[in-house]
């Protein structure tokens, strides 16, 4: 399994913090980081609606913004080319003790015809209590917004597994938008979920937690 790691250059401490971890799991990362926010080049911004507001986010799509949905596309793109599933990463995921493991029996759940698997708690979505069974480690989520789980199938995007097929499914989608996303990667990538109708699971318990939400001050 490939793992991919959307990092931004000058958090070095993550990076630093991030691989030790990978290390001890006995996983192998390629960090992305040569899209930086400072510095987004002119032909990479077709895809963005830099004119209008999404709901709350601000009077415009931020380069911050604009710099992760771009690195996970570049993450999507390899994974799309590869024969195996791939695990993406952003850089202040913070894996459990025993992620390797507990990855693989969420990975051993997963039915076929799987497209994408949200591992982390970001925002603090969960699976209800009165849904989980025993020795079930993966539930399928709807499309839709929920009380409990956000405004769709993405449980921010902090660490999930995708398919190839359904990476090269989302590059695709994406290499033929012109000026239409103005939203954060998370609140985006609903949208393609639903457009794509992709299968999606998240792993409970949880195998990550979102440093920006706890440990980090977040970066944006």
């Amino acid at each position: 399994m490939r793992t991919y790691v959307v990092h931004y250059r000058k958090l070095r401490d993550r990076r630093t913090l991030l691989e030790g971890r990978l290390n001890e799991e006995g996983i192998q990362a390629e960090f992305v980081d040569h899209i930086d926010r400072d510095s987004i080049a002119d032909h990479e911004l077709g895809m963005f609606d830099l004119r209008r507001k999404y709901r709350w986010f601000g009077p415009r799509i931020r380069p911050v913004d604009m710099a992760i949905t771009l690195s996970h596309l570049h993450c999507l793109k390899l994974a799309s080319a590869s024969v195996d599933t791939t695990l993406i990463l952003e850089d202040d995921a913070m894996l459990i003790d025993g992620f390797s493991e507990a990855m693989n029996r969420c990975f051993g759940q997963l039915p076929a015809g799987w497209d994408l698997c949200f591992l982390g708690d970001g925002c603090g979505f969960h699976i209800p209590e009165c849904q989980r069974r025993a020795d079930v480690l993966v539930y399928e989520k709807g499309h839709e917004p929920s009380d409990w789980g956000g405004d769709g199938a993405t449980r921010c995007t902090d660490s999930y597994l995708v398919t190839p097929r359904a990476a090269s499914r989302i590059v695709q989608h994406a290499s033929g938008l012109r000026g239409s996303v103005r939203a954060p990667y998370d609140w985006w990538l609903n949208d393609v979920i639903r457009t794509l109708d992709l299968r999606v699971f998240w792993a409970e318990p949880t195998l990550v937690t979102q440093g920006s939400q706890s440990a980090y001050k977040s970066s944006y």
